[in-house]
């Protein structure tokens, strides 16, 4: 009769001077202790490890870069590569001056739901046919050719006063963009000019 395995606490297996494995290690970590975890260093002191803790969570960490390459033998247009969260969030991010980049023939983003873009400075479309499809659209600008002059800013500064727009077309230009001499001209003399300087420069 084959004796029972009788499993330790917790042990480590070192295989040489840069490789180990360890098992139940009682150390408490941020996620709290670990299950197992492989652990491997250079001789420039690089590291890296796979973690599982008791949390459930599993953390990859490497110091340098991580390769992930699959589908050498798969079929055409075939899935290579799945990544799926089955409830949480996909989070990706890269820190300091990194971009995020996505090349590929076809890159298709659906959202069953709503579709979010936010840029801290600008937003680029570049294409030789753009097509926006949609029962209803909004654009709301200060200033700009895709926006109508009454509801840019200039447009709100006359509303209300005898100067229409085919004034302010030919003054300030379909686009909206102005060097102050519309306002400059109406309020007349210094204050005028300084005053329409000044918001001309909103759309510099």
């Amino acid at each position: 009769m084959a004796k029972p395995k009788v499993f330790t606490q917790s042990f480590a297996e070192l295989y040489g001077p840069k490789f180990g494995i360890y098992v139940n290690d009682q150390q408490m970590g941020i996620d709290g202790r670990q299950v197992y975890q492989l652990y491997g260093v250079t001789d420039q002191d690089l590291k890296s490890s796979i973690r599982f803790s008791e949390s459930g969570a599993l953390k990859i960490h490497s110091d340098k870069s991580i390769e992930i390459a699959a589908g050498e033998y798969n079929e055409d247009k075939g899935v290579d590569i799945n990544i799926q969260a089955r409830r949480g969030n996909v989070n990706i991010k890269a820190d300091r001056n990194g971009n995020v980049s996505i090349s590929g023939a076809n890159i298709i983003v659906h959202a069953s739901k709503n579709l979010d873009l936010e840029a801290g400075k600008r937003i680029r479309l570049i294409s030789n046919d753009i097509q926006i499809r949609a029962n209803y659209h909004s654009v709301r600008s200060l200033s700009g050719n895709a926006t109508p002059l009454l509801e840019q800013f200039i447009g709100r500064i006359y509303t209300g006063t005898q100067i229409g727009t085919d004034f302010l077309s030919g003054e300030v230009g379909i686009d909206g963009s102005f060097a102050g001499s519309v306002i400059g001209g109406a309020v007349g003399g210094p204050v005028g000019g300084f005053v329409g300087k000044a918001i001309g420069g909103l759309f510099s």
